[in-house]
């Protein structure tokens, strides 16, 4: 989906969409817009999948939402995301939005999240977007550690995207396709 939609935005998570706004890639009231699509995207997502699977497996499995280990803290569940998302907004700046990168992006981004999910799935859940953790949080009534997993992916997304930005990317003008903002 990020490589189909890649020539309109590729946002699909609100942490991203904040790493590009603290980056001015793009303006504040287009990053409200998406983070509110994002958000009511995540949410219809969650009820299709309640109307598409039984009741019980809905609640058994509490409609694809994440949960902390028992024994993971809070702090450590916190570390583990925020690096997760690091990595992923690091990718995502490193394939798709500086232009020297190998135009690999969905390709690169995919093979990240997969990465992050085998590595801390069974202890997170491996969220790395708040938007992905609010839907099925909404459709299913639970609401476990929600600060949690919108503080970690949006503090990961911003080092990331910051630290890309203000040490690898080179200095120039934004591509028109862009969506270049003036000063």
């Amino acid at each position: 989906m990020v490589s189909a939609t890649m020539r309109i935005s590729g946002h699909f998570n609100p942490a991203v969409t904040l790493g590009f706004l603290a980056t001015r890639r793009i303006e504040a009231m287009m990053a409200g817009l998406y983070i509110i699509a994002q958000i009511l995207g995540a949410i219809a997502a969650a009820y299709a999948l309640k109307a598409a699977y039984p009741e019980s497996v809905f609640v058994a499995t509490r409609g694809g939402g994440q949960a902390i280990a028992l024994d993971i803290t809070g702090g450590q569940a916190f570390i583990l995301e925020t690096i997760a998302t690091f990595f992923l907004a690091f990718v995502i700046f490193g394939t798709a939005v500086d232009q020297r990168g190998p135009k690999i992006g969905g390709l690169a981004i995919g093979f990240t999240i997969a990465a992050d999910i085998l590595a801390i799935g069974p202890l997170t859940g491996a969220s790395m977007n708040p938007a992905r953790s609010f839907g099925p949080a909404v459709a299913s009534g639970v609401y476990e550690a929600q600060l949690l997993y919108w503080a970690a992916p949006i503090t990961g997304a911003l080092i990331a995207s910051l630290l890309y930005e203000y040490l690898f990317m080179r200095r120039g003008r934004e591509p028109v396709d862009h969506g270049e903002l003036k000063p």
